[in-house]
């Protein structure tokens, strides 16, 4: 069930090694304060979905198969999805009329 320590009698150690090594000396300056280092700018602000009109769900399915197929031709090089959905959105409204 348990296992069990050899007992006493039986080999088992009964004082700890003569010499035991001491930890590491601490660095000295691991206790002063550290200089600050400067914070780089804030990002620019994402937009949110008030900045830009909302879509239709038929508007983005007809957006998101054209960025596909610009991705498979190797066209949307250098594009973001951002910059071409709404290019692709007043297209959209344009062919709609």
């Amino acid at each position: 069930m348990f296992a069990v320590a050899p007992a006493l009698g039986q080999g088992a150690r009964t004082t700890l090694p003569a010499e035991v090594p001491l930890p590491p000396r601490r660095p000295q300056t691991l206790d002063q304060p550290v200089a600050p280092t400067e914070q780089p700018p804030p990002s620019p602000q994402p937009e949110t979905q008030t900045d830009r009109p909302p879509l239709s769900r038929e508007a983005l399915r007809y957006c998101a198969a054209r960025w596909q197929a610009m991705k498979l031709d190797g066209t949307a090089s250098g594009r973001l999805w951002r910059d071409f959905a709404q290019d692709c959105a007043e297209q959209y409204r344009r062919d709609k009329r």
